[in-house]
């Protein structure tokens, strides 16, 4: 609960502790607007102007919640950017005075000089904490599961998870955040007209993250350079889900090797020059706007925070990975299968001084059935995909959904619905639906996918970073839309022109 709004305070955010980030309703995850927007402010902000900014933020996201997944570019202020004054200039339609503006601007032309020019040693420590996490890891691995008993399994389960928040998840949120501000400040040069579309795509293809490293190490199995035990000795811990306890992992997944069969990946990588007269006009525009880093100072950030927050992601689900197992261990031994611990809540399995095993399958089995309960009753409630007020319940808005489409190109292919089947090995040239995309979701990109759109995910998501760094034609959070897509059985998909046509129904 308190890692997000640690590693924004860290960087200079307001501290809005002990705020949480996530509420449930009906077992569906809603994001607490109020308490993000707030984390987002410079420290040296006045109360009068954080007022004024939150309420600017909610007509705006009220008026416009098809913005809900793109907030931090189209909404919220979070850094300084080339676009400030089109964007101030809503704040002063809005009734903003030109001294509180004024303010705003040079709170975050100074905090972002800040966080940009230090970020090399920033980085380089929140990367070294993944050390840390690694050796603790291996420590936990060398115990015998077999050996353990039920409260050790589950011990063990919360010493990896309270590991992971030390040294994984919050380096990780402070990377993702750096990662962030690097796409709007480069989506900012676009919108100027600094650089063009072509220029943008270009160095985000040129970007190598562990998916790149993946992709490769599948090519190796598919020809004989990699054993399959090599490979799962490195990637053993993915999983399609990495939060989903009854989904499989690499290790034990073997459709996953035998999906590599035939597997013909080229190098989508291309390299990436940035031209001296390129190179000069963003020169110029960054010195125009008093931010303190030249074109190469800003591409080298972009790059290495990107790539660093898709490692960290990689590295702390390692445990999160290993924690889950544990648990799905001590339910084994307990009798309950992986469908039914999925239905415990995580303050349900760690209490403190945990009882004995006979104590706590008892106390299980009572959370289990009344989480089945509960799961019974939500299937059968409809909720709004945003809450504003309690009249939200009443009567269910929907909104025109805003996909997030990755590249400029423009296909045309078969639909493959990976949401209700993982496994599908055959996705050369097809266009894949899939609901929600995480790192176990990347053997699709050994497959020459024609292109991919998921339901969830927002610019700067996992899936959104992968198909830029693959080249692949995408549209990332989808809503609703998504759901209508599902019946469609071919697809064209025009991310130029923003458009999703399906071609032909089931």
């Amino acid at each position: 609960d308190s890692s997000w709004h640690k590693a924004r305070s860290a960087q200079g955010y307001y501290n809005v502790d002990p705020a949480k980030l996530v509420m449930l309703f009906a077992g569906k995850p809603y994001v607490d607007m109020r308490n993000s927007f707030n984390s987002f402010f410079p420290s040296d902000f006045s109360k009068s102007i954080k007022q004024k900014l939150m309420s600017f933020y909610f007509d705006k996201i009220s008026r416009c919640p098809e913005l809900q997944d793109k907030v931090e570019f189209e909404v919220v202020f979070t850094c300084y950017d080339l676009y400030m004054d089109e964007r101030c200039q809503e704040l002063l339609d809005s009734g903003f005075s030109d001294h509180e503006i004024d303010i705003l601007k040079k709170s975050f032309l100074k905090f972002t000089n800040s966080l940009v020019c230090n970020s090399g040693p920033e980085i380089e420590s929140d990367l070294n904490s993944l050390k840390s996490l690694d050796q603790f890891r291996q420590n936990i691995q060398k115990l015998d599961p077999r050996k353990l008993t039920v409260n050790e399994l589950i011990l063990n389960a919360k010493k990896l998870l309270d590991n992971c928040k030390q040294f994984g998840t919050i380096q990780f949120s402070k990377l993702a955040r750096l990662a962030f501000i690097g796409k709007i400040i480069l989506k900012s040069l676009v919108n100027k007209k600094v650089i063009d579309e072509n220029f943008y795509h270009s160095f985000m293809g040129s970007i190598e993250t562990i998916a790149t490293e993946i992709t490769k190490d599948f090519q190796k199995v598919a020809i004989g350079k990699l054993s399959n035990v090599e490979f799962i000795k490195k990637y053993y811990h993915l999983r399609p889900g990495s939060y989903d306890i009854t989904t499989p992992r690499y290790e034990s997944n073997p459709d996953i090797i035998g999906s590599m069969l035939g597997s013909n990946v080229g190098d989508h990588h291309k390299a990436f020059v940035c031209d001296d007269e390129n190179e000069t006009r963003i020169d110029f525009a960054l010195s125009e706007s008093k931010l303190n880093f030249t074109a190469r100072d800003l591409l080298k950030f972009a790059r290495t925070s990107l790539e660093s927050r898709e490692l960290a992601k990689f590295e702390f689900s390692k445990n999160l990975s290993d924690a889950l197992e544990f648990l799905a261990m001590a339910g084994n031994r307990m009798g309950f299968t992986r469908c039914e611990v999925a239905l415990l809540d995580i303050n349900d399995i760690f209490v403190n001084n945990l009882p004995e095993q006979e104590k706590v399958c008892q106390i299980w089995r009572k959370k289990i059935e009344a989480g089945l309960r509960e799961k019974e009753i939500n299937k059968h409630i409809i909720l709004p995909p945003i809450i504003f007020s309690e009249t939200d319940f009443d009567i269910i808005r929907y909104y025109q959904p805003k996909p997030n489409f990755i590249t400029q190109k423009s296909v045309t292919g078969t639909v493959v619905d990976l949401t209700a089947n993982h496994c599908v090995s055959d996705l050369k040239n097809k266009i894949v639906l899939l609901e929600n995309g995480d790192p176990g979701f990347d053997w699709i990109f050994t497959r020459n996918i024609a292109g991919l759109i998921t339901k969830y995910g927002g610019v700067a998501s996992h899936m959104s970073i992968r198909c830029a760094e693959f080249g692949i034609p995408a549209a990332i959070g989808c809503g609703t839309l998504f759901d209508s897509l599902l019946s469609a059985s071919q697809i064209q998909l025009d991310c130029k022109f923003n458009k999703i046509i399906p071609m032909r129904y089931l």
